[in-house]
């Protein structure tokens, strides 16, 4: 199967031909073809640097690959919060280290 995609940042753009090649002759879309008919779409993605097909949760099916899809926004959540934690406890010893009060 043929695939277009992103020429920015590698996501999937189209299936459909004949907007594939228009993007591509713009400059706005990379051509790739073999690529397996029993994925879904937002699965699929190329590696810029090296024009690799990249399948999330490669050998699951589509069950699996969404069940690992809430695995991973879960663990991108949990990581967002630490992190705005670790920012916040920053932002204050820098104040107290100035000298400033924390509001």
């Amino acid at each position: 199967m043929i695939y277009y995609f992103n020429s920015q940042n590698g996501m999937c753009a189209t299936g459909n031909e004949d907007a594939g090649e228009n993007l591509v002759r713009q400059g706005l879309a990379i051509k790739k073809e073999g690529v397996p008919e029993d994925v879904e779409s937002w699965r699929l993605s190329i590696d810029l640097d090296t024009n690799a097909l990249v399948v999330y949760a490669e050998g699951k099916d589509e069950g699996g690959a969404l069940d690992q899809k809430k695995i991973d926004n879960e663990a991108e959540a949990l990581a967002g919060k630490e992190k705005e934690k670790a920012d916040t406890k920053k932002e204050a010893d820098r104040q107290v280290a100035a000298g400033e009060v924390p509001a």
